[in-house]
């Protein structure tokens, strides 16, 4: 991501999550990491899985590998925090 994407997206008030093709994060803004009680600095790197209940994470599998696939659909999930 450019210089400038990341400073338009670190400021944003919407949280914002961008993962990579394993499921790892590779951004997140502040926003973001204040709802999930970390930083987007210990977010990096991490699977987006890890801040997930244990009974969400097989169908965000799921859901993530259709996605890889080409299939836009639009799914929820709950989210827990860090600590």
């Amino acid at each position: 991501m450019s210089a400038d994407l990341i400073s338009i997206l670190s400021d944003c008030e919407q949280g914002v999550w961008v993962i990579d093709l394993q499921g790892r994060t590779r951004f997140a803004n502040e926003s973001l990491a204040r709802l999930l009680e970390t930083t987007p600095d210990a977010m990096r790197g991490v699977e987006f899985t890890t801040f997930m209940p244990p009974e969400e994470v097989e169908l965000a599998n799921f859901y993530f590998g259709r996605r890889l696939t080409g299939n836009a659909e639009v799914h929820e999930f709950r989210f827990r925090t860090a600590t």
